[in-house]
């Protein structure tokens, strides 16, 4: 509705100041600090006036730190359109500005007067993201640091690329009519740039002294039962923790007494996925400012982490691209309605030719890398459709963990009554649960002392349990070592450990090997390393330790985790990188870990031949045993 050339437009869809529609132009000034919200010039506000103007723009995600930016503006007039769809132009009128107003005043009745035209054709283009593997690596990197106690849960983030063609503002605008977000809206900073957001999620609303918040955290795709949001412990944990922040977070400006929560997980349905949402409310002390409010609460907790501070930290580490405007804050802060932030997701940044659009999701301790790049894939695919580009599908289609109608199977070592490292196979398995843990421990117990061999078979109807003998496993230093057959092409097993071992089995005997003492290794088109057919496979490279990344292609193991931790425990450099099968020519080892073996070398692979087992393999099988003994 705003003509092409109004100078500075700002555009509100959904459910603003209560509110469907809230336009205006032509800005009095601009500012890029958030102190200036608490500057409200002295108005008159036309009467029956709802909103009348304010300060409208966005806050970058490093907004409130040193040298970080927000792009805002002062309106002192906006056409609202309201439930009923009735239009109104409101004023915050001022005797310099009053031919100005009354100037906008009678373009606004031109627009309305005007035959409706049709959406301009816009598109994005040439659609690229970072692909798979820069992801999952950032989600292991996240791991890491939750298991060795610098946070709890981090919001990892990335980027899909595209240009524009047409007008970016027709492109957010026909994006906007399709997905119906509550809190969409399309802001300029007066150059080059811009920010047009489809966001679901309220930061802050304010009205006098009551504040409230509803973060999001936990994702299911549309087409999926949303019943399995509140039925995963991973999901209402990664949720629970980010609101128990956003109450804290509330707590610093908040009257005593005051911070609640009147919803908890609720089940919401937003383009393309299912979330989780909760309500927290508070009223604020009387000398706490708009820009205290901020400074107690941005960036939001659900898109950093917990601890906050910590994980904004970690996140400058592992994240390729700077977030800028994505997972800020967007809105408007009136003298009269108060102030309304969203949060900066699902949205459109668009700098000269380039536009972005960000994505990402909370990892946990329970998550699995490559479906934490999936979630990815689910958020921005919508988006991107809504704009009329195609998403690449880089990944391979993820195998999910909860699809059990085959049975899928996860095998461990237990010794004298203990089972190791059950709590990661139950989360792979899908069943962390209280009740499992007893199930499996009880078994283990009865078995008595000595070395077993434990194996889960998760279906329908629940978990099955069996428990075996078994030798105790060795240090390399005691084995002849594997012999390793590549097969070459494909892209691996796939994520989910099957009950039925059949595929597994053909690929044996395709290769002509024999397990245990041989295994196929399986290498893809592209001629880099994934794992055996039994075994996670690790490459020992000039003293840094390879890892193939968990893009989906490969099982998560346990045990190539806990080897990850024990080098990077004995100063190790690890490397979570594809490893090149042509160059096993110059590694000092190859390395096959699993389960019930723990850390085996390879003294043959393909037409390559190693003597004996280097040191950094022998120091982690040491580690490993010790570990385990």
């Amino acid at each position: 509705m705003l003509a092409a050339d109004a100078p500075g437009p700002v555009v509100l869809l959904g459910v603003w100041a209560g509110s469907t529609a809230l336009l205006t132009a032509d800005p009095v000034r601009r500012a890029s600090t958030t102190d200036v919200l608490d500057d409200q010039p002295a108005v008159t506000p036309a009467d029956g006036c709802v909103v009348g103007g304010g300060w409208f723009g966005w806050l970058d995600h490093h907004a409130l730190d040193e040298g970080g930016l927000s792009a805002l503006a002062f309106h002192d007039w906006v056409l609202r359109c309201d439930p009923d769809g009735e239009w109104w132009f409101e004023s915050l009128e001022t005797a310099e500005r009053a031919g100005v107003i009354e100037h906008w005043c009678a373009q606004a009745r031109s627009w309305l007067a005007a035959a409706p035209r049709p959406p301009a054709a816009a598109r994005l283009t040439d659609v690229v993201t970072d692909g798979t593997t820069p992801h999952v690596v950032a989600v292991e990197r996240v791991q890491d640091a939750i298991r060795d106690g610098e946070v709890y849960q981090a919001n990892v983030c990335t980027r899909v690329r595209a240009r524009v063609e047409g007008e970016p503002a027709h492109l957010w605008l026909n994006a906007a009519e399709q997905l119906a977000p509550p809190y969409a809206a399309w802001f300029t900073d007066g150059a080059a740039r811009a920010v047009g957001g489809w966001s679901p999620e309220l930061f802050l609303a304010r009205d006098g002294r009551a504040v409230r918040s509803r973060p999001i955290k936990g994702t299911r795709p549309r087409a999926s039962d949303p019943a399995g949001l509140m039925s995963s412990d991973k999901e209402r944990a990664e949720h629970v923790m980010i609101v128990d922040l956003v109450r804290h977070d509330l707590g610093r400006v908040a009257a005593v007494g005051t911070v609640a929560t009147p919803e908890l997980l609720v089940v919401e349905p937003h383009p393309g996925v299912w979330h989780l949402v909760s309500t927290v409310s508070a009223t604020l002390r009387d000398d706490v400012t708009d820009a205290e409010l901020l400074a107690a609460t941005f960036p939001p907790g659900s898109v950093t982490g917990a601890p906050k501070v910590a994980a904004c930290a970690l996140i400058a580490q592992v994240e390729r691209w700077p977030r800028r405007a994505y997972t800020g804050a967007y809105g408007l802060v009136s003298p009269l309605a108060g102030l309304e932030l969203a949060v900066t997701i699902r949205t459109l940044e668009v700098d000269g030719g380039d536009a972005w659009i960000g994505v990402g999701g909370g990892v946990t301790a329970g998550s699995i890398p490559h479906r934490e790049w999936q979630e990815c894939l689910d958020k921005a695919g919508p988006l991107v459709a809504a704009c009329g580009g195609t998403l690449p599908q880089e990944a391979p289609a993820a195998l999910p963990l909860i699809d059990v109608d085959e049975g899928v199977t996860t095998t461990f070592l237990a010794h004298d009554g203990h089972a190791f490292e059950l709590a990661d196979h139950l989360t792979r398995l899908g069943r962390d649960d209280a009740r499992t843990h007893i199930q499996v421990r009880r078994a283990v117990h009865l078995a008595g002392p000595g070395w077993h061999r434990v194996r889960l078979v998760r279906r329908d109807d629940g978990v099955s349990v069996s428990v075996t003998d078994r030798p105790p496993p060795r240090h390399v230093d005691g084995q002849e070592g594997l012999v390793l057959v590549p097969v070459v092409g494909g892209d691996g097993l796939g994520a989910v450990k099957w009950a039925d071992r059949e595929p597994w089995h053909a690929v044996e005997e395709l290769a002509g090997v024999e397990p245990p003492d041989g295994a196929a290794l399986m290498v893809d088109g592209a001629g880099f390393v994934l794992e055996t057919t039994r075994d996670a496979v690790l490459v020992v490279d000039h003293d840094e330790l390879w890892a193939h990344p968990l893009d989906g292609r490969v099982l998560p193991s346990v045990t190539r985790r806990v080897v990850l931790e024990l080098a990077r425990d004995h100063g190790i450099p690890v490397r979570l990188e594809p490893y090149p099968y042509d160059a096993l020519l110059g590694a000092d080892c190859v390395m096959a870990v699993n389960a019930l073996h723990g850390v085996r070398w390879a003294r043959l692979v393909g037409n390559l031949m190693w003597d004996s087992p280097d040191e950094v393999t022998r120091t982690l099988s040491t580690a490993l045993l010790r570990r385990w003994v």
